[in-house]
């Protein structure tokens, strides 16, 4: 159910208030980097929050706030397994 709140401009301070929507659906898969130097990367972005603003952004179209948090494990080559 979607509710009220109340955040920060992250560049001005101003309290600006929206309405926090829910995910009804979500596809959050791990994302794989392979470095240059061999590193292996897993990087995994888990959404806890959305809220629609109430102020459009610069461009007149609807502004979103997200609340996410990343999860990420960096191997080197020298601890990779061979196959």
């Amino acid at each position: 159910m979607a509710f009220r709140k109340s955040r920060a401009h992250p560049q001005t301070g101003e309290m600006q208030k929206g309405t926090v929507l829910d995910v009804i659906e979500s596809s959050e898969p791990m994302t794989r980097l392979k470095l240059e130097d061999g590193t292996l990367v897993r990087m995994k972005i888990s959404v806890i929050e959305v809220m629609r603003m109430d102020e459009p952004g610069a461009d007149g179209k609807p502004s979103y706030d997200i609340n996410a948090s990343l999860a990420a494990t960096f191997v080197s080559p020298e601890e990779q397994l061979d196959d």
